[in-house]
C-alpha cells in the first residue's frame, strides 16, 4: 500500500495524527504494520502458533535481532538527532523496535530485509524494499467471500455500503469508476473530482496540497508535485517542502528536525522554516508547547486542536480519556 513521504504534510488534521503516533513510537519513518488479525506474539517477537511442527518437533525460534539491529542502526547513521533525542542507547531502541513486530514474518523475511537495511543509503527508507514488506498478503481468490481487503489476494474486498460482507474482486484498471479507499490498482488513486482511477502525478504535476495525488516519495509543494530529497540536498518550500520526513527545509538545504524534550517546550516551525517535534509530547496545532497526552480519567475533547490527544491504548470516550475498546473480529462470510 502506497504511504506519502512526508508524513506530517498531508492534512491539518493528519498533522496532529502523525505527531501523536511518532511520540508513541520513535520509529516514525521506520514503522511496521500491525494486524491483529495476524496472531498472537510470542517471545521476541515470533509467532506463538508456529512453534511446534506436524510431527511434534520444535520448530526453530524465529529470532528478529538482525531485523532489529539494522532498522536502528539506519537511523542511528541517517538521524542521528532523533535517534538521540528517543533513546538513550542502541538497546532502548531495539527493545523499542521488538514492541511492533508482525507476528507472521518468518527468520528469511527478517534476515532477507535486515541485508537490505544494512547497506541502505540515507536516501532510502525500510518501505522503499519489498523485503521489507512484513503485512501477510491476502489469500482468498476474486469471488470469495470477504469482509476486508486484507483478506483477499488483489488486496480489494468489494462491498455495499453499510455491509458487512462482500465478495474479493480485481483492484481497478485506469480510468474505471471508483469510490475511494483501495478500490483502484497500485500506481493509480481514486480522484475525489472526478471519482475514476487516476494516475499519480509525477515531478512537476499539478497538485493541490492534501489531496493526495502525487508519487510516491514526491510531495506537493506550490501546487506542483516534487520528488522528495534528503539530508544536505536543495530544497524548496516550508510547509510542506520538498524534504523526505523528519527533515526540514532551512535556507535552502534539508536539515534534520529539532527534538523538543520537555513539557512546556517550543515546537512546531521556527522562523526560518525548522519543524521541532515533540519526543513522546504531544505538540498541538493552535498553541505550539509540547503537552503531556492525556492519562487514564482526563478530560478530552478531539475537536479542541489546543490540548493533547489520550495517550496510547486510550481514546476520548463522552470527554473523558478511557481505555480503547477492542474491536469485535471481522464476521465470518460465506464463501
Amino acid at each position: 500500500m502506497r504511504s506519502f513521504d512526508g508524513l506530517r504534510l498531508v492534512t491539518v488534521v493528519g498533522v496532529a495524527a502523525v505527531c501523536a503516533c511518532a511520540a508513541v513510537t520513535g520509529l516514525s519513518d521506520y514503522e511496521l504494520v500491525d494486524d491483529p488479525d495476524a496472531g498472537v506474539v510470542g517471545e521476541g517477537g515470533a509467532s506463538s502458533s508456529g512453534a511446534a511442527s506436524s510431527s511434534g518437533d520444535v520448530a526453530t525460534p524465529i529470532d528478529p535481532s538482525s531485523y532489529v539491529r539494522a532498522k536502528c542502526a539506519l537511523q542511528k547513521r541517517c538521524l542521528p538527532d532523533r535517534f538521540r533525542a528517543y533513546f538513550a542507547d542502541d538497546a532502548a531502541c531495539e527493545g523499542d523496535a521488538r514492541t511492533d513486530l508482525e507476528p507472521a514474518t518468518t527468520q528469511a523475511q527478517y534476515d532477507a530485509c535486515a541485508s537490505k537495511l544494512a547497506s541502505a543509503t540515507c536516501a532510502q527508507r525500510e518501505r522503499d524494499f519489498a523485503e521489507c514488506d512484513f503485512d501477510p498478503p491476502g489469500t482468498l481468490p476474486d469471488d470469495a467471500g470477504c469482509s476486508r481487503n486484507g483478506q483477499c489476494a488483489s488486496g480489494r474486498c468489494k462491498r455495499d455500503p453499510g455491509v458487512d460482507c462482500g465478495k474479493c474482486a480485481e483492484r481497478l484498471a485506469l480510468g474505471a469508476e471508483c469510490t475511494g479507499g483501495l478500490e483502484c490498482q497500485d500506481d493509480l488513486y481514486c480522484a475525489s473530482a472526478t471519482k475514476t482511477c487516476t494516475k499519480y502525478g509525477g515531478q512537476n504535476a499539478s497538485c493541490t496540497f492534501g489531496d493526495g495525488s502525487c508519487a510516491a516519495d514526491h510531495n506537493c509543494v506550490g501546487n506542483k508535485c516534487l520528488k522528495t530529497v534528503g539530508i544536505g540536498e536543495a530544497c524548496t518550500g516550508s510547509f510542506p517542502s520538498s524534504c523526505r520526513s523528519n527533515l526540514s527545509c532551512v535556507d535552502g538545504k534539508c536539515v534534520e528536525d529539532g527534538y523538543a524534550t520537555n513539557v512546556g517546550d517550543t515546537c512546531g516551525f521556527q522562523s526560518g522554516g525548522k519543524y521541532v517535534q515533540c519526543v513522546r509530547l504531544h505538540c498541538p496545532l493552535s498553541s505550539p508547547q509540547c503537552l503531556e497526552y492525556g492519562k487514564q480519567g482526563d478530560a478530552c475533547d478531539n475537536s479542541d486542536f489546543t490540548k493533547a490527544p489520550c495517550g496510547s491504548g486510550l481514546a476520548c470516550t463522552d470527554g473523558t480519556c478511557a481505555p480503547r475498546v477492542t474491536p469485535p473480529p471481522p464476521p465470518v462470510c460465506p464463501p
